[in-house]
């Protein structure tokens, strides 16, 4: 039993041991290969800033975009307003034709039932 402890041990701390190598140890890069993460991280900074301006650019757009919305639907609500007062008033002179016409047939009506009739 105390054999398959100190092995126990022993593999810990030779996964120890390893682990710490792995971690302390430094990155060597060749010349090619920073040359080559400095140029990625250039081209990734420039992607980033041309699409940090396009964004820019469409949060623009769409800011002129919801203010003609709301421009077209003011000009609408407005459109709808007149429509609705243009209909009330038409009614009215409708039946204030309607009237006037009755009127005035029932007026000619009489003179001439009085003239007709006057003979």
């Amino acid at each position: 039993m105390k054999w398959i402890n100190s092995k126990r041990i022993f593999l810990l701390l030779a996964g120890f041991l390893f682990l710490s190598s792995a971690l302390f140890s430094e990155w060597c890069f060749e010349d090619e290969d920073y040359q080559a993460l400095l140029d990625n991280q250039a081209e990734t900074a420039r992607v980033l800033d041309s699409q940090e301006t396009q964004i820019e650019q469409q949060e623009k757009q769409l800011t002129i975009a919801q203010s003609w919305q709301a421009i077209s639907n003011g000009a609408i609500q407005q459109l709808r307003d007149w429509y609705s007062a243009a209909q009330t008033y038409w009614r009215k002179q409708n039946i204030v034709t309607g009237i006037v016409a009755g009127s005035v047939g029932v007026g000619l009506g009489i003179v001439f039932g009085l003239l007709i009739g006057a003979q």
